[in-house]
């Protein structure tokens, strides 16, 4: 049974379908940083192994650079909760655009591991910044309900694209020139943060929630006379941002306050918030999605896959896969939800991954006992890949920076996503180091087992969203705390509600 103030609320929004010019405009841009930052997942491991050719890395060294680039992804999704909140949502992301320019240009002029980790940390930091505050910008710059899942699922979309176009790069540049095509691969982004910096700095508004809470309101209403449908509805969405922001009562929560109501006295409403958000963040990345996107040539050589070029082929099509399913997240995430796509995806990637990790096992235990390859073992590999990174494009990937995005208050909303993101960079990191050290120490290890693991954290993940998380599809970011209010998750008639009070499959 729904909660009758909740569709009281949802017949007074504002109930416009069409997406506004210039809230478009200001969403492709926002999400174009996120290019750049797949583009910089794409190249970073061809990068680091042509580095390490021509600087003369040492093996440590090149374990250290894999696993502290999730740690700057971390250090700049933090830094960007409260620059979004002290600068303004716009000036953040024109800030990820700068650093990470002077990170690119860094290391392309690098001459050893030191300036080029110097380099590395500036432009990782600004991977940071743009994943965490492009889908923050674009949740608080739509004023439509109807459409914010739509746009607010680009960045990771635009990741996606970044990351395959940074893969073909890789592969195409070294053929020019061994020495310099990894710098031409850095460079590029480089030229390309430019560029987006220009775009953003002459087109974008800054967020109406942001300005609402630093007591702007002249300013506010004049965004949303950009970004609304009518006058009427400006002056709606601008009554209702207000009530939710706390005006004047709460105006401008500084960082200490914000952490103290999320952490230490946090209301049950916002002790959900978080915990769904931490968890949602936890479970995209714990299920192993880094290992298959970021090491697919060493898994699949593990696997079987001698030849370079079948190495990168397999590379591409799981890349591409990932695309197009990241488009079908984007038609339906407004339509059927986000709950039925979340657990759609995490029960498709548990199936995936088992029969990834039974392939791998199989693989390794006939290793021991013959030279020849299993070819049906290997399909079975090759295949569940491909559908782990559909289901995952087309469920949590994108979903997860949608969720955080949207469901804390307006005077907790940068500081909850960039913990949420935090988290995220902090669990790719343990992945990414585990499975570093892996390949570099235990040649013989079954991989296969590793992927188990992962199958039964995706199955927890489906668990914990099944009984935990509300379906936020047409509710207006400012009824959110409403939405999330008495339902805390460790309360007696939480398992009772998920079943009957939201929509499950």
């Amino acid at each position: 049974m729904a909660d009758p103030d909740l569709e009281d609320s949802q017949q007074d929004s504002p109930k416009e379908t069409r997406i506004n010019k210039h809230v478009l405009a200001c969403s492709l841009l926002a999400s174009l940083t996120c290019v750049s930052s797949g583009y910089d997942v794409g190249v970073v491991t061809e990068v680091a192994r042509k580095a390490h050719l021509d600087l003369k890395f040492s093996s440590v060294e090149v374990i250290v650079f894999f696993v502290f680039v999730p740690l700057f992804y971390l250090l700049g999704a933090v830094a960007a909760a409260w620059t979004a909140d002290r600068i303004g949502r716009r000036y953040t992301l024109l800030f990820s655009c700068t650093i990470f320019f002077a990170g690119s240009v860094l290391m392309g002029f690098a001459t050893n591991f030191s300036s080029f980790m110097v380099g590395r940390f500036c432009s990782s930091v600004g991977v940071g910044y743009a994943v965490m505050v492009a889908p923050l910008y674009i949740a608080e710059i739509s004023p439509v309900s109807s459409s914010r899942g739509f746009l607010t699922s680009l960045p990771e979309l635009l990741v996606n694209v970044g990351s395959l176009l940074g893969g073909i790069v890789s592969y195409c540049l070294p053929m020019i020139s061994s020495q310099l095509g990894w710098r031409f691969m850095v460079g590029i982004a480089a030229f390309a943060s430019v560029f987006l910096f220009i775009a953003l700095l002459s087109i974008t508004s800054e967020s109406s929630y942001w300005l609402v809470m630093k007591d702007r309101l002249p300013d506010a209403k004049r965004v949303l006379e950009k970004t609304s449908g009518s006058f009427e509805e400006s002056r709606l969405i601008f009554e209702e941002i207000k009530k939710a922001a706390g005006i004047p009562d709460q105006n401008g929560t500084t960082v200490c306050v914000g952490l103290k109501e999320l952490l230490i006295h946090p209301s049950p409403a916002v002790r959900h918030m978080l915990i769904t958000a931490l968890a949602v963040h936890f479970f995209q990345q714990a299920s192993g999605i880094s290992v298959i996107t970021s090491f697919t040539t060493n898994v699949f050589e593990k696997a079987g896959v001698q030849r370079e070029s079948h190495q990168q082929f397999i590379s591409y099509a799981i890349g591409l896969a990932g695309i197009m399913c990241n488009l079908v997240a984007t038609a339906l995430v407004d339509k059927i939800g986000r709950r039925v796509l979340l657990l759609s995806s995490l029960a498709g990637m548990a199936f995936s991954l088992m029969g990834f990790a039974i392939g791998l096992t199989i693989i390794h235990h006939h290793s021991h006992h013959s030279d020849q390859k299993i070819t049906w073992a290997l399909t079975i590999c090759i295949i569940c890949s491909l559908f782990c990174t559909v289901f995952f494009s087309i469920g949590i990937g994108p979903i997860a920076w949608i969720y955080s995005s949207e469901i804390f208050p307006p005077r907790l909303r940068a500081l909850g996503s960039g913990m949420a993101a935090a988290m995220n960079f902090f669990t790719t990191a343990i992945v990414v180091f585990s499975f570093a050290v892996l390949i570099r120490f235990k040649t013989s290890f079954n991989f296969g087992s590793l992927f188990f693991l992962y199958t039964g954290i995706a199955l927890s993940g489906w668990i914990f969203i099944y009984l935990f998380l509300p379906e936020t599809k047409g509710n207006s970011l400012q009824e959110m705390e409403k939405l999330f209010l008495g339902l805390g998750p460790f309360s007696g008639n939480r398992i009772r509600n998920s079943i009957h009070h939201w929509n499950i499959i």
